[in-house]
């Protein structure tokens, strides 16, 4: 799986799917977290993988100001075109947030989510490099916000369950993987929470699910497909704060 096919697949979504393609409500836990910190004119948010726009526009309609940075050239276009429309204070740039040439302004933003991101990643190595470039681009004090698929307990995945789980988008970790990916990195670990269950609980009644696939997807179901019991992985919001 590379990041192009990613972004040609989701290209697809546009041209079959009807929207909205992630969920009408921006993530609960992303809302929450952004009410805490203070006046929404004073802080600056840069939204990963921003899709057409599912939090970036519902939080620039709240007046934060949001740098939004997505793989897919027709999501980018969508979400620009939506803010331009309602005169919203959204910058969209079309990238690839593991390209070395794709750098943002360095202690910029006081809060970074990358939601649904992480599991289109294909090893560690770009979960560090990815993390690194959070700690970048955040101000001293400043959160980070992202979900990950987690190993659940002491389960270790197999070649063929990592390999699975890539082509489900739906790449998982073991804690002791995220926290090798995270060490020496000016990062504290705040929170570590269930996504199904924060967002089941929090989101408007007629919001939840988010979409159709989300409930399997999110439980990792889509790799283990068992109508009973818990499959060994699943999706996880993971908050930390730069130092």
């Amino acid at each position: 799986v590379t990041t192009s096919t990613v972004g040609e697949q989701y290209k697809s979504w546009v041209d079959t799917r009807e929207p909205p393609l992630f969920g009408s409500h921006p993530d609960a836990k992303l809302i929450a977290i952004a009410t805490k910190l203070g006046n929404p004119h004073q802080v600056r948010i840069l939204d990963v993988g921003a899709g057409t726009g599912r939090n970036t526009l519902p939080l620039a309609r709240l007046g934060y100001s949001v740098d939004a940075i997505e793989l897919t050239p027709a999501f980018a276009e969508q979400l620009q075109a939506s803010a331009t429309a309602e005169k919203l204070p959204v910058t969209a740039t079309q990238g690839d947030i593991l390209d070395p040439l794709v750098r943002m302004k360095p202690a910029r933003y006081q809060l970074a989510v990358a939601a649904e991101v992480i599991s289109h990643f294909r090893d560690s190595d770009e979960v560090r490099l990815f993390l690194a470039k959070m700690c970048d681009s955040l101000c001293p004090g400043g959160v980070l916000l992202f979900s990950t698929f987690l190993a659940v307990g002491d389960y270790q995945p197999d070649a063929l369950v990592r390999q699975v789980a890539q082509l489900s988008w739906s790449t998982l970790f073991t804690t002791q993987e995220l926290a090798a990916a995270m060490e020496g990195l000016p990062l504290v670990q705040i929170s570590d929470e269930l996504v199904f269950e924060y967002e089941r609980h929090h989101l408007p009644a007629g919001a939840w699910p988010p979409t159709p696939w989300f409930s399997s997807w999110a439980t990792g179901r889509d790799v283990f497909p068992i109508a009973n019991g818990r499959p060994p992985m699943e999706l996880r919001w993971i908050l930390c704060r730069r130092t």
